[in-house]
């Protein structure tokens, strides 16, 4: 019976749609770039094609390192790519 009851619970229920990530990027030519107000970039490709692949879906856009830091301290964006370490930001990671 309880089978019954979870089996008409999910039927029911209907697809469960993902909620859409917010990620975030920073413009660094070939790897991510705007071109006719569209992100591209074979950073964004590899990026996007990964999540296609486990079904996720995403919108990727494009913001400097202070406004992207702040957007993910903040958690209005939930991931960044494309990130590189430097003595300036590691010194800033560490002093706050």
């Amino acid at each position: 019976m309880l089978r019954f009851v979870l089996i008409v619970v999910l039927v029911i229920s209907g697809p469960i749609q993902a909620k859409t990530l917010q990620i975030l990027t920073m413009e660094n030519a070939p790897y991510s770039f705007t071109q006719n107000n569209e992100v591209k970039g074979i950073g964004v490709a590899l990026v996007k094609e990964a999540f296609k692949r486990m079904d996720q879906p995403i919108q990727v856009s494009i913001a400097p390192w202070a406004r992207a830091m702040e957007q993910i301290r903040s958690g209005t964006v939930d991931g960044l790519f494309n990130v590189y370490r430097t003595a300036e930001r590691e010194f800033r990671i560490i002093t706050r």
